[in-house]
């Protein structure tokens, strides 16, 4: 255990963390509850602030967007971060190139803030982009974590950022000039967050046999406070994960000019914005409360395509097996779409009411259950 004592503490450089090795800091004196406003810590890791430059080259993007993560991820057990505030660093604990890595691994009582990646892909100077143009990393989540089995993701809380955004004034997409860094337009928590079967739905459909990495066991996501502009705000996969009690925030009026830093958003285009991405088998979602909203296009007449609530969807996905989609609270649908299966699944005990920013899919309804892919009948046993 490595303590850290109220007070603030600067790093110029990312926290490499060793196997055994848990970071903590003091423990809150007044609200305990993170998805509680008052929730406060003393115990603060300072990282640097990008510095934007629209000249040249601009400032280069190593200067800041540190993180906490590890120094073995093939290996590192029984490790993690507690009770830390953390500004202008995000939590990336994640796995080898092979997919091997430890267990046991923490991320339980901190608050993150101005957490977003630099997209790496920007700028793309073959259409044109200046030099100095940043953009958000669309996969790039303020608390990635993976871990063999054992994961705890419990009573963070990810508040709105603060002053760190910064417009970009002449930031090019095809021929518009205008564009924010926004560091709640990201992923909120991913926990052993993996693709789990062909994409688009093309198939197979996952299984613990054919891919064994999406189907790890152990995972609990608990009492988590994400506020997001954008993105999904929770997204796991595996065997048996439980996701309860969380509370998201998506703000109603955000302009979206662009998802991907290149181009203009259209009434085609998505930025995933949802409060939970669900992946696996004999999962329970239970107790969760979620506010979320499609960002604007470019043109602010209508909004981008997404805006579900909570989805288990048949893209890089397996089918639905003995699961648990109980006592949620949300403004938008529940749906499992186009899941190529379902062998048990109880949906019990929701509210949802939706709201004027609603996805239209099957009439707007507040729940919606598909087994069948495009071409193909399945069965759906709930």
């Amino acid at each position: 255990m490595v303590f850290f004592p109220p007070g603030t503490y600067h790093f110029k450089q990312s926290v490499k963390l060793k196997d055994g090795v848990v970071l903590r800091g003091a423990p809150p004196s007044g609200e305990t509850d993170a998805r509680i406003e008052g929730y406060r810590l003393e115990s603060i890791l300072e990282f640097p602030k990008y510095e934007f430059k629209a000249s040249g080259d601009g400032t280069p993007i190593g200067t800041a967007f540190k993180a906490i993560e590890l120094e073995e991820p093939a290996k590192a057990s029984k490790c993690g971060i507690v009770h830390l505030s953390i500004n202008r660093g995000h939590v990336l604990l994640g796995w080898a190139e092979d997919g091997t890595c430890g267990s046991d691994r923490m991320v339980v009582g901190c608050i993150l803030r101005n957490t977003a990646f630099a997209d790496p892909g920007i700028p793309d100077l073959k259409i044109g982009q200046k030099p100095w143009q940043r953009h958000t990393w669309r996969f790039g989540a303020a608390i990635e974590l993976k871990s063999s089995e054992n994961p705890p993701i419990a009573n963070n809380r990810l508040p709105k950022s603060g002053d760190d955004d910064f417009k970009m004034d002449g930031y090019m997409v095809v021929d518009r000039k205008k564009q924010p860094f926004d560091y709640d337009n990201r992923p909120g928590i991913y926990a052993n967050h993996e693709s789990v079967g062909g994409d688009g739905g093309g198939g197979p459909d996952g299984t613990p046999e054919t891919l064994p990495l999406g189907f790890r066991k152990g995972t609990v996501i608990l009492h988590n406070y994400i506020y997001s502009t954008g993105r999904c705000a929770i997204g796991f996969s595996g065997d048996g994960t439980i996701c309860s009690e969380n509370m998201v925030r998506f703000p109603p009026d955000i302009w979206r000019p662009t998802t991907t830093g290149r181009d203009l958003t259209g009434g085609s285009s998505t930025n995933d914005n949802r409060a939970m991405e669900i992946r696996g088998w004999r999962w329970v979602v239970d107790g969760n409360n979620y506010i979320v909203h499609r960002n604007w296009s470019f043109e602010r007449q209508h909004r981008i395509n997404d805006g579900e609530g909570l989805m288990h969807e048949d893209h890089a996905n397996s089918t639905i097996k003995d699961s648990r989609l109980t006592n949620n609270k949300g403004n938008t649908y529940l749906s499992m779409y186009k899941t190529a299966g379902i062998d048990g699944l109880l949906v019990e005990g929701n509210d949802i009411r939706l709201d004027d920013g609603r996805q239209t899919i099957a009439g707007g309804a507040a729940i919606f259950v598909s087994a069948n892919r495009t071409d193909d009948a399945f069965r759906a046993a709930m």
